[in-house]
């Protein structure tokens, strides 16, 4: 083997060495990064004030419980919640989640047809979790009974448009 020849090896030798160490240095930072992230949560629960039970959710791996009314007990037969806020009615636990439509008529207005309100819901109960769509007036069915949603505030204005934090839902409960 030749000085030239023995030296292009030695070179390649050093740049593959130097090119395994970069992907084996990257692929240990990126283990490394992916373990500080992904935090693997025991499965044990806990009971909320309102009577459901979470389990260990996020980076911290905390316990999570819904927000709920200052009024709300497991013997409720009607309350009220904003977006996001939950109440017990019954047993079961609603979380109004977002508006779907608002096609109410404007109280400063005129209308032939007087619209609607249409909420996405959460229904939280022993029986497990659903995610359901109801209408104003309309009803939604548990173990426990029927739940109404019987009004909403404030008021439409033709001049004023209503923002996500303001409305606030009303239900009833009518037990089996």
């Amino acid at each position: 083997m030749n000085t030239k020849t023995f030296a292009g090896s030695v070179a390649s030798l050093i740049i593959v060495g130097m090119l395994a160490f970069i992907v084996w240095g990257a692929a240990m930072r990126f283990a490394d990064h992916k373990k500080d992230t992904a935090a693997a949560c025991t499965q044990d629960a806990m009971q909320c004030p309102d009577g459901t039970w979470v389990g260990r959710t996020g980076a911290d791996c905390s316990f999570a419980c819904p927000q709920t009314t200052a009024t709300s007990s497991p013997e409720m037969l009607q309350g009220e919640a904003a977006l996001g806020q939950s109440i017990v009615l019954s047993g079961t636990t609603l979380t109004p989640l977002k508006v779907l439509e608002d096609s109410r008529c404007p109280e400063d207005v005129q209308c032939i047809q007087a619209g609607t309100v249409r909420l996405l819901i959460q229904l939280q109960s022993a029986t497990g979790v659903a995610t359901s769509s109801i209408s104003l007036h309309g009803n939604a069915t548990t173990e426990a009974g029927s739940i109404t949603f019987t009004d909403v505030a404030p008021a439409k204005q033709s001049k004023h448009q209503i923002k996500e934090n303001e409305y606030v839902f009303s239900f009833t409960v009518d037990n089996r």
